[in-house]
């Protein structure tokens, strides 16, 4: 066999294993998850879509105090809010690429592509409804080749203003070691990072919600209805052959 190819071929299955590894849940975030993520998946509609518009996205911004520089730096990020109490956020450098993000959900459906629902294009999580807030908990997977390198996870909480506007009210890291949160906090305290109001902006189209996150079996309340739908993705797949 010729050496070159050989060697593209060595050089693919590292690339695949490395992945594979690089994006495997570590067993200390995995003991993390199990105890502090308490929002788990049901399936069912959670009424939101009564409390605010959904039928698109928010964007939610800020602005931190860098006192190393002494500047104030703005910033950004697109969340979208599903009926089934999942929730999506930081996909923005995606649809960047469509020039907005209506482009960007037509493409989706349009090609059904992995890359919304897997794990580099934007983290995911649940939410849960308490009078006139809006709890979640989401993961951050590792991205390849950039600054973040590993695992991790936030609770956030936002106050419904209206049915146009949320403001983000609470944040905490959560699933990660003890240190790691102290450092987190530290890094709070010299940065601070205030919420300005999260604005509703309307699609005529949204993705769906089935992410990797719902076929993570310690994800579900109940076993039997992660296996259900296991099922019914194995079942759509045979339909597409």
């Amino acid at each position: 066999m010729d050496k070159k190819i050989i060697i593209s071929l060595f050089l693919s299955i590292f690339a695949v294993s490395c992945k594979f590894f690089y994006y495997s849940m570590p067993r200390s975030f995995k003991t993390g998850i199990m105890q502090e993520f308490i929002y788990k998946y049901d399936g069912k509609e959670t009424g939101i879509d009564f409390l605010i518009n959904i039928n698109g996205y928010y964007i939610a911004n800020n602005y931190s105090i860098d006192n190393w520089i002494h500047d104030t730096i703005y910033g950004y990020r697109y969340m979208i809010f599903f009926k089934d109490g999942m929730f999506a956020q930081d996909f923005h450098s995606y649809a960047l690429n469509f020039n907005d993000v209506a482009n960007f959900f037509q493409d989706i459906h349009d090609r059904n592509t992995s890359e919304f629902y897997a794990c580099e294009s934007c983290n995911w999580g649940r939410y849960l409804i308490f009078g006139d807030t809006i709890k979640i908990q989401y993961i951050v997977r590792p991205i390849l080749y950039s600054s973040n390198a590993s695992w991790n996870a936030r609770e956030v909480w936002y106050k419904m203003i209206d049915t146009n506007t949320i403001l983000k009210i609470f944040e905490k890291p959560i699933c990660i070691k003890n240190i790691e949160k102290m450092h987190y906090y530290e890094a709070r305290k010299l940065n601070p990072v205030i919420p300005l109001p999260c604005t509703f902006v309307p699609t005529d189209r949204i993705p769906s919600s089935n992410c990797w996150l719902k076929q993570e079996k310690w994800f579900w309340c109940n076993e039997e209805d992660w296996k259900n739908y296991m099922d019914s993705l194995k079942k759509e797949k045979m339909k597409k052959k």
